[in-house]
Parts: structure tokens; C-alpha cells; sequence
């Protein structure tokens, strides 16, 4: 990705930010500055993103889209070593894969997973390779500790993640975010743009409870689909929320996605969710977390409202399964 002159100053005021942040006026020591058992990930030979060895036996973390749909020619680069490494499970909701590396004649060293999401402000280092540079770091803090939910096209889904105020180029996805303590506290998922291809400062970040889970069970999970994007109604144009009778909120399906359960119900990219199983929706979390307390093959009751009129309908909408 080509770093335009704009970018480049944002760049730079970023890193000023970072200097003069409350408390952050010298760069972390301690186990940031170390040395981590950090990989990169090869896929027929080419670098294709970042990830860490997570336990003794050999388990690396990376993020779901670097590997997506690819079971064959997977390697690890790590301290040198083309390892072969197979995959183990993946989870599309946090945009995280498992990988296996040979079996050890001794234990892999590895980065243990954090208990919690660090508290708002703090500190946190992301291991990882940009643009094919190895073993780089990037120092930022949390921006915001409570999830938010990024629905993503291609995975026909929503990506449940935390917020980290620091740049993340591309070959960092899948790196681990450190604490001081040495602890992964998250895995690079991707970062916000404010315009297409072009970084905001903001990373996304998968917690490291979904790590622990996935480690834990080894084994896929199916998650729901819902079949479109959420936007919140304040987020329209005033002309588009001038259709809708004075202090209306909700959701609007934008994008929806051509035979997905949404399309299939009968809304539209101008349908407005007001409310899902009676209960009244004004932010996405409230209707993404409703989604994720369903299983695939589940139904959910919608009540929606078009633009121009001022009495909502029900329709029933048929989870559908994440690919």
C-alpha cells in the first residue's frame, strides 16, 4: 500500500500523539522489548501475514482471513525455520485460525493468553512483519475496551472485536498484541478506514477470551448468518431519515446480500429494524449480540418499518450458517 503524503503526516501526528499520551511519554520496556516466539505465515511460499506459537506443543495463532480457504502448502516461518503446519479450527466471528506445527523433540517457547481485555488507555505492543519486514512493533493504546461488531462482505458476516489507537499495515494481521506483562491481549484483525484502502489510526483487535476459547476447544464452531450489514439510522443522510416519522430509531440493512435469509424475508436495503423479538433496537450491538445468541437454522422475529409509512410489519428471518 502506498503511503500518500496525507498519510504520511496522519503518520506523524500519530506518532506524536503517542509520545505525549498521558503516561506513555517513554516506550514500554520490560516484555514488550523482547524478543517473542512470533511467526510469520507462508502460503505456497509467500509471506501472507503474522501470528505467535500460543502453547508448549506447538498451537500458532493467526487471523482467519490470512489463511481463508487454504488447508495445503501452510509453513511457519519462525527464528529462522520453515516449519510445515497444518490447520486445526478456525472461528470467521473473531477472524482466528489455529495452526499446528510438527511435533517438538522439546517444548516450543510461546506467549501465554491474557485473563481480559486490558483496561481503556492502556498500553499494548503488536508483534508482527509489514510489508515483508520481519519482527516489527507498534506501540498504541486501547482505544475502546467494549466489543463492537464490523460486518465484512466477504466473510458474510459480522467480526466481533475491540479497538487499539495505533496503525496496523498490511502483513501485521494475525500478530499478537502484548501487554507489558507478556501476555497476548489480542490478535490483529484489521484496522477502520476512512476512506477506501486508507488507514484511520484505529486497529481491530480480537479478544483474548475468543483466544482462549478457541484454544480450548480446537474445533470450528458454526455461527449464524444474518445475511446484510447493520448501519444505526443517525448514520443516513438527513434526507433518508426524513422519510421516517420525527425521533424514529433503529437499524437499516445496508448492505444486504442477494438470497441471504434477509434478502429472502423481504427486506430491502432501506428497511428499518426497530425491533428483534419484540425487544426495541437502536445501536448494532443490540441486534448483532441477538444474532450470536442463536444458532444457524434458528428464526428471528423482526419488526421493520419501510421508509414513507409509519406502521412496521413483522417478518420472520431464517438464520443462515457463516461459510
Amino acid at each position: 500500500m502506498q503511503l500518500t503524503y496525507r498519510g504520511a503526516l496522519q503518520s506523524a501526528a500519530l506518532f506524536a500523539l503517542t509520545l505525549l499520551a498521558p503516561g506513555c511519554r517513554t516506550l514500554p520496556g520490560g516484555a514488550a522489548a523482547r524478543r517473542l516466539p512470533t511467526v510469520e505465515i507462508l502460503i505456497g511460499g509467500r509471506m501472507e501475514g503474522s501470528g505467535y506459537i500460543a502453547d508448549a506443543g506447538g498451537t500458532v495463532v493467526t487471523a482467519d482471513h490470512v489463511v481463508r480457504q487454504h488447508t495445503r502448502g501452510l509453513e511457519v516461518l519462525w527464528d529462522g525455520k520453515r516449519l510445515s503446519a497444518t490447520l486445526v479450527a478456525r472461528d470467521i466471528l473473531h477472524d482466528l485460525a489455529l495452526l499446528q506445527l510438527p511435533v517438538p523433540e522439546k517444548p516450543y517457547p510461546f506467549i501465554p493468553t491474557a485473563q481480559s481485555t486490558p483496561a481503556t488507555s492502556a498500553r499494548v505492543v503488536l508483534h508482527g512483519s509489514a510489508q515483508f519486514d520481519h519482527d516489527v512493533r507498534f506501540h498504541g493504546w486501547v482505544a475502546r475496551r467494549k466489543p463492537v461488531f464490523r460486518y465484512f462482505a466477504k466473510r458474510q458476516g459480522f467480526m466481533e472485536c475491540w479497538l487499539v489507537n495505533s496503525f496496523s499495515p498490511p502483513g501485521t494481521s494475525g500478530g499478537a498484541w502484548v501487554d507489558s506483562r507478556g501476555r497476548v491481549v489480542g490478535v490483529q484483525s484489521g484496522f477502520m478506514n476512512y476512506r477506501e484502502n486508507s488507514m484511520s489510526g484505529v486497529a481491530l483487535v480480537t479478544s483474548p477470551a475468543a483466544i482462549r476459547e478457541l484454544l480450548a476447544s480446537r474445533t470450528t464452531p458454526r455461527r449464524p448468518r444474518l445475511g446484510c450489514g447493520i448501519e444505526e439510522l443517525w448514520s443516513q443522510p438527513k434526507g433518508f431519515i426524513a422519510r421516517f416519522p420525527p425521533g424514529t430509531e433503529g437499524l437499516i440493512t445496508i448492505p444486504i446480500e442477494e438470497d441471504g435469509p434477509t434478502a429472502a424475508a423481504g427486506l430491502t436495503r432501506e428497511s428499518l429494524i426497530v425491533a428483534v423479538n419484540g425487544k426495541p433496537v437502536r445501536f448494532r450491538p443490540d441486534l448483532v449480540a441477538e444474532v450470536y445468541r442463536h444458532e444457524p437454522g434458528e428464526e428471528l422475529e423482526l419488526t421493520v418499518l419501510a421508509p414513507d409509512t409509519t406502521e412496521p410489519v413483522t417478518r420472520r428471518v431464517r438464520l443462515g450458517t457463516m461459510p
